[in-house]
């Protein structure tokens, strides 16, 4: 078995996103060229046994909308198998952490959990 690794990149929006990606693809591209990538396309450095040089690519878009029941039966077959029920805590429960969290950070409790607003000063 041997080590893969592919690095990818799109355009970004940042000199310094771009100063990061920089390292990988050094010296065949530069900072400029990955800022200035049109849409779409895309810069990947593929390292199987030795690293490769860089290559420029372009994405391709569906030629078509797809099927509205086939993505509904993938999001229920993933619901079903990943999926985790959510249960949400008995309003006591939920109440009694938020004292709790009150009293420990020294807060004074109230009905949204929030602190209380502290009286305005005056100066006579």
């Amino acid at each position: 078995m041997s080590f893969f690794c592919a690095a990818m990149c799109f355009r970004t929006g940042s000199s310094l996103d771009a100063l990061h990606l920089l390292p990988r693809f050094q010296p065949y591209i530069d900072q400029q060229d990955i800022i200035n990538l049109p849409a779409y396309n895309f810069y990947i450095k593929l390292s199987a046994v030795k690293p490769q040089e860089p290559m420029s690519g372009e994405t391709v878009l569906p030629e078509n909308e797809g099927d509205d029941k086939i993505t509904k039966k993938v999001t229920e077959s993933s619901r079903n198998t990943y999926g985790v029920e959510v249960t949400e805590q008995p309003a006591t429960e939920t109440q009694e952490i938020k004292q709790k969290i009150s009293k420990s950070s020294g807060r004074a409790s109230s009905n949204t959990g929030l602190p209380k607003k502290k009286p305005k000063r005056t100066e006579s």
